[in-house]
């Protein structure tokens, strides 16, 4: 893997002047912003390996700058872009020279990482799909060998296709004892349908019958296909191919494990959704009908109810990637909400009692990502302040 150019912050001061947005790879902690100007520049970024990360800037190791080239930045700084195969300027950590002399004596190894499911997300306006990103990491980081993406087969395309659209597929297997890698596809257009999962559908039919995904109704109505496309949680079946940038990328809901290729396991996600009991709770004897709701009750169940457990919105929440283990996420607790205002239900107090927990609930920070990315055009975020709400209510 060839090393990126080594830049000052001289020259990413000239990159975010020119108007082009520039993401810093950095601790999930508040960085100094000494050299680097423009307003759009981004001072945090949420990362898994945040607290690691930090360790290893404080002994010395370097970050890394990506550039989106987003407007004219002029030939002086395009010729610099250039050098660098137009993506990658890397900065030592506080432009320290044993960071740097470590870089170029190749004492770090390159990790890379598809980080496509935080900043188009998190930062709306640094917009398109990131795929593989490179930054550097001390030999003895102990990065997990499922987090190494490697390069994977490139499959020709079909003899005669003349719409041809390039999709660039994660795939892993952890019965081969192999890393996960990307495959890529040249797919005709002319033989398959519009949609994304028509193109998963057309690849497992016609190129390679081991790729392995969900899916079930096709009509975004069953969550099954829910994955990260093009940077974005969605699903498959409602996601347009002529929506996708070129090359397309396809990987599985991030800050889930792996069961094969782009299928998560979602065992502990279910768990948390039955810890809430997403079903009626009446303490009054059984009616000999239903049980009735006027119009009004009824409608603040709208906005809930359509909730069909994809859990992108989970998969985008910076905070469940922290606390997943405590925290339940912006799905589950969305569910909650629905029962919570459900007239017919007789225990809000005790599902309050449940979620009056400084993990379970209040570890949402607000972040919103899981509003951004609901394929439903559902609010969790809102619901989540619902529960909020109704705990402060209740003490008054």
């Amino acid at each position: 893997m060839s090393r990126s150019r080594i830049c000052d912050s001289s020259l990413l001061s000239k990159v975010v002047n020119a108007g082009a947005a520039a993401e810093l790879i950095a601790p999930g902690s508040t960085v100094g912003m000494s050299g680097f100007t423009g307003s759009g520049y981004p001072k945090t970024v949420p990362m898994a390996f945040g607290a690691r990360i930090e360790a290893a800037h404080r002994a010395g190791d370097s970050f890394r700058v990506r550039v989106w080239t987003g407007a004219s930045t002029g030939p002086e700084l395009d010729g610099a872009l250039a050098k660098s195969n137009g993506i990658d300027l890397r900065l030592p950590y506080n432009s320290d020279p044993v960071a740097r002399e470590k870089i170029n004596r190749g004492e770090m190894e390159y990790l890379d990482m598809h980080l496509s499911r935080v900043a188009p997300i998190a930062w709306q306006g640094f917009l398109g799909p990131l795929v593989l990103k490179r930054f550097p990491v001390p030999r003895n980081f102990g990065v997990d060998a499922v987090s190494r993406i490697d390069r994977g087969r490139i499959w020709p395309a079909p003899r005669g296709a003349t719409r041809i659209k390039r999709f660039d597929v994660y795939r892993y297997d952890p019965d081969s004892g192999q890393n996960p890698r990307i495959d890529t596809y040249q797919v005709d257009l002319d033989d398959c349908g519009p949609m994304v999962l028509d193109v998963l559908i057309w690849i497992k039919n016609t190129v390679d019958p081991s790729l392995t995904f969900r899916r079930s109704c096709r009509e975004g109505v069953c969550g099954s296909c829910a994955m990260n496309i093009d940077g974005t949680n969605w699903l498959a079946c409602t996601k347009f191919n002529a929506d996708l940038a070129t090359p397309a990328t396809i990987y599985p809901l991030a800050n889930m494990r792996i069961i094969k290729d782009l299928v998560p396991d979602l065992t502990h996600l279910f768990a948390q959704h039955r810890l809430v009991e997403p079903w009626l709770r009446s303490k009054s004897p059984e009616p000999e009908r239903e049980r009735l709701q006027s119009p009004q009750e009824r409608g603040r169940l709208d906005g809930l109810y359509e909730c069909i457990l994809c859990f992108c919105c989970t998969s985008g929440c910076p905070s469940h990637w922290w606390n997943g283990d405590r925290f339940l996420g912006p799905a589950v607790l969305l569910q909650a909400t629905r029962w919570l205002v459900d007239s017919r239900d007789e225990a809000t107090g005790e599902r309050l009692d449940d979620l009056e927990d400084p993990f379970r609930l209040y570890r949402c920070h607000t972040i919103l990502n899981c509003t951004r990315t609901c394929p439903k055009g559902l609010n969790p975020g809102k619901a989540i302040a619902d529960i909020k709400k109704m705990l402060i209510e209740r003490r008054s």
